[in-house]
């Protein structure tokens, strides 16, 4: 149960009902991780935007590497709603649910490539110890066939999550139902 007052779609007025509307449009609902930030339209709004962006938009990156990501990152923070969000999308991608309850309970027992592989420990190490990043770091995703595009889609990807999560956990988001 959400720890703050939100605003539900069929209460929205305003530009807020304008945003549910469109939002729901797009993805069948008002997803409730969103309905958490509704006290702050703009805050809510500009998330969102960076959520297209660092999730959809075109990149070296594929949808399943940023599910990875996403999924790594969400369960090394604790993020109930984030780790089934995304390992559904990853298992959806892959259509191998063994995978994602790898990637979820320790993505080192993965089978997966070793492009992937240095994906996830980078995701692991910037998430769990930031200040340990070093230009080495980067090299060792270059090493991997990452352009430095893809790593600041990387970094940007993984800091959404990390920012998500901490919204997610600190207000209390109720698992969709």
């Amino acid at each position: 149960m959400a720890f703050i007052r939100q605003i539900e779609h069929a209460d929205a007025t305003g530009e807020l009902k304008e945003f549910y509307d469109e939002l729901a449009e797009i993805a069948g609902c008002v997803p409730n991780i969103v309905k958490l930030s509704s006290l702050k339209l703009p805050a809510m709004t500009a998330a969102q935007d960076l959520y297209q962006s660092v999730l959809y938009h075109e990149s070296g990156l594929t949808m399943e590497e940023k599910e990875m990501v996403a999924t790594v990152v969400s369960s090394i923070n604790g993020c109930v709603y984030c780790v089934n969000h995304h390992g559904d999308a990853l298992t959806d991608l892959t259509d191998d649910p063994q995978l994602t309850e790898n990637i979820v309970s320790d993505f080192r027992k993965a089978a997966i490539s070793d492009r992937a592989m240095r994906l996830l420990e980078f995701a692991d190490k910037l998430t769990r110890r930031p200040m340990s990043m070093t230009a080495e770091s980067v090299d060792i995703l270059r090493d991997h066939g990452l352009t430095d595009e893809d790593v600041v889609d990387t970094v940007q990807l993984i800091a959404y999550f990390n920012y998500t999560s901490r919204l997610a956990t600190g207000l209390g988001v109720d698992p969709e139902v």
